[in-house]
């Protein structure tokens, strides 16, 4: 399972790891280059800039996925249920208290 999870983290790492600023500094490259206009620059980072959003929340989808997966399969309690059964002790221990 540690594989699948760090194959879906190396599938989304390079999109993720390009920042606002490097596709602004790549796209005024290019213009200063002449190969484009100021606004197919603009246009260009902001598509990459939504790309890499997209990107970015897939990737933590399917990561916060493979770890639910290995959890449930380990058989791990989540927090939630830790706290479930802290309240059930509590109220048990209560009840416990005014019994004697």
């Amino acid at each position: 399972m540690l594989n699948a999870i760090t194959d879906v983290f190396k599938m989304g790492v390079g999109a993720a790891a390009l920042s606002k600023e490097n596709f602004e500094r790549l796209a005024r490259s290019l213009a200063e280059m002449g190969k484009l206009s100021r606004e197919e620059g603009e246009r260009i980072v902001a598509d990459m800039a939504a790309s890499r959003e997209q990107v970015h929340a897939e990737l933590a989808a399917r990561i916060e996925a493979a770890v639910k997966t290995t959890i449930d399969k380990m058989g791990l309690a989540t927090a939630d249920q830790v706290a479930d059964l802290k309240a059930k002790i509590a109220e048990l221990e209560e009840r416990l208290k005014h019994r004697h």
